[in-house]
């Protein structure tokens, strides 16, 4: 019998939040461990408005996924050119917010610990603490 798939839920929080979650979004369905396996959840616009409003991305992973949804989330965040801030959560409670600033330039041994913290709690062992992790990564101006 397959185990349940672990589910995250992944929020941004930034100038352009909306359009740079609908771009992680295709992103991530472009990852054939992920294809399927992620949503896009939003609200109804208000009223004289089109289209939904995104609010966030439900992922549930399969075998596999956490490493290629945290390799693909840091990769997307180092494209970014302005400030974002990208909280990943589990149904307990448990969640990494990444906040990065022109991470574009950010070394190797960062990347690998982002990716790390963000693989670690899409797992069921990983990041099991249930405490709120924060990761930031600035270039100075």
């Amino acid at each position: 019998m397959e185990a349940a798939p672990h589910v995250l839920r992944i929020t941004l929080t930034g100038p352009d939040a909306q359009e740079d979650l609908r771009t992680l979004f295709a992103w991530l369905t472009a990852e054939s461990e992920l294809r399927g396996r992620v949503e896009m959840v939003g609200r109804t616009p208000e009223p004289g408005t089109l289209g939904t409003v995104a609010q966030e991305l439900v992922v549930a992973l399969g075998p596999g996924g956490a490493t290629v949804l945290a390799a693909t989330v840091v990769t997307w965040l180092r494209q970014r050119t302005t400030t974002i801030r990208c909280k990943a959560s589990t149904r307990d409670g448990r969640s990494v917010e990444l906040a990065a600033t022109r991470v574009r330039r950010a070394d190797a041994d960062t990347v690998r610990s982002l990716i790390g913290q963000l693989s670690a709690l899409g797992t069921d062992t990983g990041g099991a603490r249930g405490e709120h992790d924060t990761a930031t990564t600035q270039d100075e101006p």
